[in-house]
Formats: structure tokens, C-alpha cells, sequence
């Protein structure tokens, strides 16, 4: 049960904006031991994630942080043990969907992407890490250490090196509930002392019969950060009733109080509660050749502030029709009523010249949904939502398409525009052009190239991953990043700005 893989990766980087060059070489090494049957062990030094592929672009149009969900393989392995209180992290399929939670990612007690990344997303060396991940008897732990080195921020700031702990323990009550516990410690992007620690208690009950169940989720976290004192719990409540066929519903309260601050997690909205749930009736038409499934609903998440008791957000959707084919092509109508508390300074606009005053805008949208189904060769899917925004209006668009031919190529175009008219003549319009194409030459060689371009940052970014499986345990890897810029005040051309070449290998000794 013991693998040995060292790896050692070849950077070479090349600025052309500032008309600078380097070169790296980082050896890396990965020990992954079978303590047990049910228990894992993993220790990884001057860990590299040269392979890792590039993040999704987003546009920062909005007033809360934008969430980028795990990718690389180190924190990946295992990581469903680290999952707490049913709060989805977007990180290799996990944390499913819980009928009746509207709070989405806020209050995730432990975030990976918080390590070894700074808040630009710029890499950070990690010395060592160790993981010990499995089950004793009825309980499942998982133990992560990581050390990272020290780094200077882009405001001139030194992050000392860092130590960086999280446990979690659970373990099952009743017949089919559980109850657990997480801790965390460290601050990966400052040097102030930082600490977490949070309890949970999941109830399922499928016993209930006619394809229904009650899930029961509660969750209360408490950090401690230097200089702070008070005000810095978070807790979650949602009961649902989910169902195949037929009614399923359920609600959430959800508090995160102003200083809750977890420094190894992620809470993009504090100092305020959330009133929410959803209510839908699903039905099978048997014997219909095109239709297999009619469903309505009602989604409601209302956000207020806690010293004044005034609305952040509210949005009540309406799902008046969605149908599903026999085949699995899906269509979706909705309405949308929302609300928006936009406090003196928020400007979630400001990045294309729109500026909104201060105050309470109430707004209404309607959107359609299209998907045809997986199975096909050629997919594809159009989402148009359009209506007000704030005190202006916004249309948005974003058609999808994939073809896979045959089983060695692959096509993918994604197309996001949005057009904003707002009073005082303000009108932007945002694009944003995703490509990526992926080529399997046979069971051991794949090529990988994605594009991304959006007007707004006015980058185009390709980034081209090649991999060779030798035979198990046994890789190389081939990347090519490149990086150009529009130009504007010359030619209105694209322009170089950065090129990054790197070559991995990986090697796998199993004993």
C-alpha cells in the first residue's frame, strides 16, 4: 500500500511587459501510504502544480466575491471526508444540490483554494502537506496540514510562512443521521493568528415512503481572529422534503454575523440573515412519446441586514413550466422579482463605467432555459434572461455548444453577452468567448486547449495541456500558456503580454 512519485517540472516564463525572463526547475515528491484498509495517508513536499488546469473565466460584475471552485488534485484526493455541513464547494462533484438551501457557498468552513493561492490567484510555494484521511470504526476523520512558504503581496506586504491545520470528525447517530465537528487554524493570507471551529448535524430519514425523504441540516461555526471580539458566529438551518415524483419543498435560516472571518474558508456575505426555501410539484406524463416530466416551482431567498433589518437581496423566482423529453432534452420558463439594498460605496458596476446611486431598486426579469440531452453528438443550450436591473435594464444571452464527433474529439464554444441600459445615457455592453477543444489520440495521449476572451479585461488567455500516460502512475505533462492584450491607444491590436512553457514528469514507484 505504499506509492513513491516524484515529479519534477520545467518552468520557463517570459514578461513581455516588462521585458523580463525566468527559468525554474521544481523537484517534487508524494508518498501516499495504505495506513490501514479504511485509512489513508498522504504527505507531499515542495508540492507543484505545474499540470493543474486554468480557471473558468468570470467577470467581477456583482457585489460579492466570486467564488472559483478546487482544481487541483492534491486537495481534491479525499476531500469529500473535509465536506461540513452540507455546504456545496464546487470541487470535484461534491456537495450535491440540498433541497431548500438558498445560501449558497457563503459560510463554507473550509475553502482549499484559500492555500497555496494569494487573492489574485497567483501561486504560492507550498514546502509540505500532510493528510491522514479515513474511517475507525463508525467515524470518519480527516487531518490536513500544509505549509506554506512566505510571499509579498501586491501592496508591497510580507506574508510570513505559514502553519495551516484542518480536522474534521463524523460520525453516525440515530439510523441514517450523523454528527460532526471541524477545526481550523492558520491564516494563509496574513499574519494575524486565526482559528475555526464548527459543529454539525445532518438528520435523513428515507424511510418515510411513496419516494420521499426528510433531510434535516444544522450548522454553527465560530471564528477567533486576532483583534476581534464578538459578533463572529455563523449557523445554518434548513429542513427539506425531497421527492422524485410529486410535492417536494423546504426552507433555510441562515445567520453570518459581521467579524464571522474564516480565514481558511469562505464567506462572501457577513452581518446578515437569510430567509429562504422553495416549493415544486414534479409529475411523470406515462405513455407521453416526447414529454417524460412536468415540473413547477417557487424559490425564495430574502438576505437582510442584521443591525437594521433592511434587504441586501431578495429574489422570488417563479418556475411556471419545465419539461423534460423522453430523451432528456429539458426546457425551463421563469420569473423573477428581485430586490436590491445597495449600500453608499457598492458599485458592482464601476468595472464598465456604470454608476448606480445608493439605496433600494426593485426589479423584475424573465428568463428561458434550453438543454438538449447529454447522449447526444451535438449539444447544446440558451439561457436569455432580460428585464430591469437596479434602476436600468440588462439583457443577457449565452448560448452553448458541444460536438463530439467520435471519441477522440471534442468541441466546445461558449458565448456570454450582456447588454446594460441605465439612466443619464450609461449603456455598456460585456462579451465574454470560451473555446476549448480536446483531442484523445488513443487510451495514453490527450491534447487539451482552452481560450478565453473578454472585453472587459480586453485578454485573450489560451492555455494547451498535453499529456502522455506512459503506463500507470507514469505521466508527462506539456503546457503552454500565452497571454495578449487589446491595445487601444495605438493600433487597436492584440499584443503579447506573457508566455508561460512548462514540462512535467511523474513517476510511480508502488510497493
Amino acid at each position: 500500500g505504499l506509492d513513491i512519485i516524484p515529479s519534477a517540472s520545467s518552468i520557463y516564463h517570459n514578461d513581455r511587459v516588462a521585458s523580463s525572463t525566468d527559468n525554474e526547475f521544481n523537484p517534487s515528491v508524494d508518498i501516499s501510504y495504505k495506513i490501514t484498509p479504511s485509512i489513508n495517508g498522504l504527505l507531499t513536499i515542495n508540492t507543484d502544480f505545474a499540470a493543474t488546469e486554468v480557471d473558468s473565466r468570470q467577470l467581477d460584475l456583482q457585489r460579492f466575491s466570486l467564488f472559483f471552485p478546487e482544481k487541483r488534485a492534491f486537495f481534491l484526493t479525499d476531500f469529500d471526508i473535509f465536506q461540513f455541513g452540507g455546504v456545496p464547494s464546487g470541487g470535484g462533484g461534491f456537495g450535491n444540490r440540498v433541497v431548500g438551501m438558498r445560501s449558497g457557498t457563503n459560510g463554507l468552513a473550509f475553502f482549499s483554494r484559500r492555500i497555496g493561492l494569494t487573492s489574485d490567484r497567483e501561486q504560492v510555494d507550498i514546502l509540505a502537506g500532510g493528510k491522514v484521511s479515513g474511517r475507525i470504526g463508525d467515524i470518519d476523520f480527516g487531518t490536513l496540514y500544509i505549509l506554506q512558504d512566505e510571499y509579498l503581496t501586491d501592496d508591497g506586504d510580507v506574508i510570513d510562512r505559514s502553519d495551516l491545520v484542518v480536522t474534521r470528525l463524523s460520525t453516525g447517530v440515530l439510523e441514517e443521521s450523523s454528527v460532526g465537528a471541524i477545526f481550523t487554524y492558520g491564516d494563509p493570507g496574513s499574519n494575524i493568528n486565526s482559528t475555526l471551529v464548527g459543529t454539525d448535524f445532518l438528520y435523513r430519514n428515507t424511510r418515510i415512503g411513496n419516494n420521499r425523504s426528510a433531510e434535516g441540516r444544522f450548522w454553527l461555526q465560530k471564528s477567533d481572529n486576532d483583534g476581534v471580539d464578538g459578533d463572529d458566529l455563523a449557523w445554518s438551518a434548513t429542513f427539506g422534503l425531497p421527492s422524485r415524483i410529486g410535492l417536494e419543498g423546504g426552507f433555510q435560516v441562515h445567520e453570518v454575523q459581521e467579524n464571522f472571518d474564516p480565514a481558511l474558508g469562505f464567506a462572501n456575505r457577513t452581518g446578515v440573515r437569510l430567509y429562504g426555501g422553495e416549493l415544486g410539484y414534479r409529475r411523470n406524463r406515462d405513455g407521453d412519446v416526447f414529454i417524460r416530466e412536468v415540473s413547477h416551482g417557487l424559490e425564495v431567498a430574502r438576505w437582510e441586514f442584521l443591525d437594521t433589518g433592511t434587504v441586501q437581496s431578495q429574489e422570488i423566482s417563479f418556475d411556471y413550466l419545465s419539461l423534460r423529453s423522453s430523451a432528456g432534452d429539458f426546457f425551463r420558463l421563469d420569473f423573477k422579482l428581485q430586490k436590491e439594498g445597495l449600500l453608499p460605496g457598492e458599485q458592482p458596476l464601476d468595472r464598465i463605467d456604470i454608476n448606480i446611486p445608493d439605496g433600494e431598486y426593485s426589479f423584475e426579469r424573465w428568463g428561458f432555459f434550453f438543454r438538449t440531452a447529454s447522449f447526444r453528438k451535438f449539444r447544446a443550450q440558451l439561457r436569455v434572461d432580460d428585464g430591469g436591473y437596479y434602476d436600468g435594464d440588462r439583457l443577457s444571452v449565452r448560448p452553448e455548444l458541444e460536438w463530439r464527433p467520435n471519441e477522440h474529439l471534442a468541441f466546445k464554444l461558449e458565448f456570454r453577452y450582456s447588454k446594460y441600459d441605465f439612466p443619464g445615457g450609461q449603456e455598456a455592453t460585456t462579451r465574454q468567448i470560451t473555446l476549448e477543444n480536446e483531442i484523445s489520440f488513443n487510451s495514453k495521449m490527450s491534447l487539451v486547449t482552452l481560450a478565453q476572451y473578454d472585453n472587459v479585461s480586453e485578454d485573450i488567455g489560451i492555455n494547451s495541456r498535453f499529456r502522455y500516460n506512459l503506463s500507470a502512475g507514469q505521466d508527462i505533462w506539456f503546457v503552454v500558456n500565452h497571454n495578449m492584450n487589446r491595445d487601444i491607444t495605438i493600433d487597436d491590436r492584440f499584443r503579447s503580454t506573457e508566455s508561460q512553457a512548462a514540462a512535467k514528469i511523474r513517476y510511480t514507484f508502488r510497493y
